[in-house]
């Protein structure tokens, strides 16, 4: 830019600000403190915008912004801490919000948009929702101590479960779980005693340990136990 232009701007800027930048000499321009207010206040505002320029390009790649997970009480063991190390890894300009919420109020918020990504129990049959299976898990017996089929002598059998009091899942609140057993002990024509229906494995494991009856849980992630 040669000079001319640049000091009809100058001359303009000044018109709008009502103020003089700059002290005049045949020899020298300097500065006036107005000048150097303004100067400080030009930078920053510069510096602001182009941080604005960099924030909105990260939102849009998906490498900044929010991001709303749900997941049920047992993912938090495991699943759930694996996947926030590596969006702290990866994005760390992401930030977080978790909701604990079991999986129909899961599947309720992702339709509903207040939930960007939920770590639920089958099935999502929902035309909205895509689902992908994240990892699977066996069923492991809980007993309380002392239970006659916790000698540990043998593997046990389905059908040793026929009549034993059990801690059943919630068939609306837990409607995964619930469905799962009924089906299975059904195909096995085991029927169990269904003393207490829960919505949460870690209430299920509860009442085991005070003697309540026993329960069917995921197997817990290695290095995560739980007793009953």
């Amino acid at each position: 830019m040669t000079q001319p232009p640049l000091t009809r701007q100058i001359q303009q800027l000044e018109k709008e600000l009502k103020v003089q930048l700059f002290d005049r000499t045949s020899r020298t321009v300097r500065l006036t403190p107005a000048g150097r207010a303004f100067l400080q206040d030009a930078r920053r505002l510069l510096h602001e915008a182009e941080n604005a320029s960099l924030s909105v390009r990260r939102v849009t790649s998906g490498q900044a912004g929010i991001i709303r997970i749900g997941f049920t009480a047992t993912s938090a063991y495991g699943v759930l801490g694996g996947l926030l190390a590596t969006v702290r890894e990866h994005l760390p300009q992401v930030d977080v919000v978790l909701h604990e919420l079991v999986t129909r109020d899961q599947i309720d918020r992702l339709s509903g948009g207040s939930l960007d990504l939920g770590l639920a129990r089958p099935p999502a049959a929902r035309p909205e929702l895509e689902s992908r299976r994240f990892r699977a898990e066996p069923l492991l017996a809980a007993l309380p101590a002392g239970h006659p089929l916790a000698d540990g002598a043998k593997p046990l059998e389905l059908a040793e479960f026929h009549g034993t009091d059990m801690v059943m899942y919630s068939p609306t609140e837990a409607r995964y779980f619930h469905e799962l057993l009924v089906t299975t002990f059904g195909n096995a024509d085991v029927q169990p005693t269904y003393v207490q229906h829960v919505s949460q494995i870690h209430t299920a494991l509860a009442l085991v340990q005070v003697g309540l009856g026993t329960a069917l849980v995921p197997a817990p992630r290695p290095g995560c136990t739980s007793k009953a």
